[in-house]
């Protein structure tokens, strides 16, 4: 999971939001949670945005409150 993270993160750097969404397409709702809520602020929304709907919404369930009231607010 650390590489898929890193490499995440790595495809933020070089604003390729294509691998993003390809690396997040491979990994369960949970996991996803949870690397949204490591992430920084400025990046949760974009990993958010780049989900399905149904996947952005078994994702949002798993999100910790605090995260989703911020993902609430940045929309």
């Amino acid at each position: 999971m650390e590489e898929i993270i890193e490499e995440i993160h790595n495809s933020y750097t070089n604003k390729d939001l294509a691998r993003i969404k390809e690396l997040l397409a491979d990994i369960n709702p949970a996991d996803i949670a949870m690397i949204i809520e490591e992430s920084p602020n400025n990046q949760r929304l974009l990993f958010f945005r780049l989900l399905p709907k149904e996947e952005a919404a078994d994702t949002f369930v798993e999100l910790d409150f605090d995260t989703q009231e911020a993902l609430i607010h940045a929309f």
